[in-house]
């Protein structure tokens, strides 16, 4: 079963709890932290951040671009790009990240994308393995030790 994940703009009040948020130490090279996706977000033409709450406790954030406002010619026609997917630390092992996806899927969907698309790092203990059994498949594209996968939406 899911757990009861809501994505909140980031406000002045929740500010302090998402700029709080770690990762594992092993996967501090494979996100940005918490502060970098919240600032520079506001220099990526089309993206949003979402700090991701269950009930009152932090989680997360999420952090997206829409491609169907500001299309990368590179990138899967008509999906939304994943850019960053955080979950805490002492929240992973929850269904978080799936419950997490699932929500970057409605705001897809929202922008009239067609699927998701992403970018993780080849690493042993890396993401992708959560993402392929999430259904994303690598689309051949890389950008540096980073592999491309997508999804179309159901």
């Amino acid at each position: 079963m899911s757990p009861l994940l809501a994505a909140r703009e980031v406000t002045r009040d929740s500010l302090g709890a998402l700029l709080d948020i770690e990762v594992r130490p092993d996967q501090r090279d494979q996100v940005a932290s918490p502060p970098r996706t919240i600032a520079q977000v506001a220099y990526e033409p089309g993206a949003i951040v979402r700090g991701l709450w269950c009930g009152p406790r932090a989680v997360g954030l999420l952090a997206m671009i829409d491609q169907i406002a500001a299309p990368d010619a590179e990138a899967p026609p008509g999906h939304a790009y994943l850019w960053r997917l955080t979950i805490a630390s002492d929240a992973q092992g929850q269904g978080f990240g799936r419950a997490a996806v699932g929500l970057a899927a409605g705001i897809g969907r929202g922008w009239g994308a067609q699927g998701l698309v992403l970018f993780a790092l080849e690493k042993e203990g890396g993401a992708i393995p959560f993402y392929l059994r999430l259904g994303f498949r690598p689309t051949g594209r890389r950008a540096g030790r980073e592999m491309e996968l997508s999804r179309p939406f159901d």
